[in-house]
């Protein structure tokens, strides 16, 4: 989403303005992108010149979520899940409410559009009974895709999160294939 002192919006519209015949997707991503009070207006004007939208989000707003489906304003929501609900402390490292991330989860898996779940998994943070218990509640999702955290190029030097081996992530591609919950599980295996 396009942070409004570093990219003027008159400039972005340009830009897809002359690209409209080489680019059909635009992906509204980034901290919060649910946390703009113009995301509506923002999804309808890159709607209004053809695009399709995607948008990645934490699902902390599913009204918004909600909204933007009804009104056909998003074509795909990516929505990452941080950890398994009533846990999400753990990664976020404060307590919050996590009713309306359980809210977002059923308002896509009974969406028409296209939707996946995410989880980037961290080494110390993240095992098997955490995705498992993911899967009780995104159980017959159409994706669900669990990334390697890259541990590179961080603003605090001093931040010690880990990435699973290739190893580990094979013995979780191995784990998961016996438990089918979702329709696709896809596992990004580099590390």
């Amino acid at each position: 989403y396009i942070y409004k002192k570093l990219i003027i919006e008159e400039a972005f519209f340009n830009f897809l303005e002359n690209r409209k015949w080489k680019l059909t997707w635009v992906s509204i991503c980034g901290w919060e992108p649910t946390m703009q009070s113009d995301l509506k207006d923002f999804c309808k004007k890159i709607k209004d010149m053809w695009y399709k939208v995607k948008l990645d989000t934490n699902g902390r707003d599913p009204q918004i979520i909600s909204d933007l489906i009804n009104e056909k304003l998003v074509d795909y929501v990516a929505m990452d899940i941080k950890h398994e609900v009533w846990s999400f402390d753990k990664i976020i490292w404060v307590k919050i409410d996590e009713k309306p991330y359980l809210e977002t989860i059923k308002i896509l898996l009974n969406s028409n559009i296209d939707y996946e779940f995410r989880t980037t998994v961290i080494k110390w943070i993240h095992d098997e009974k955490i995705i498992e218990n993911i899967s009780k509640y995104t159980s017959g999702a159409k994706a669900y895709y669990i990334q390697n955290y890259k541990s590179w190029n961080t603003l605090d030097p001093d931040f010690s999160w880990k990435s699973f081996s290739e190893e580990k992530i094979k013995e979780g591609i191995d784990f998961f294939s016996t438990k089918p919950s979702w329709n696709c599980l896809c596992i990004a295996i580099s590390t």
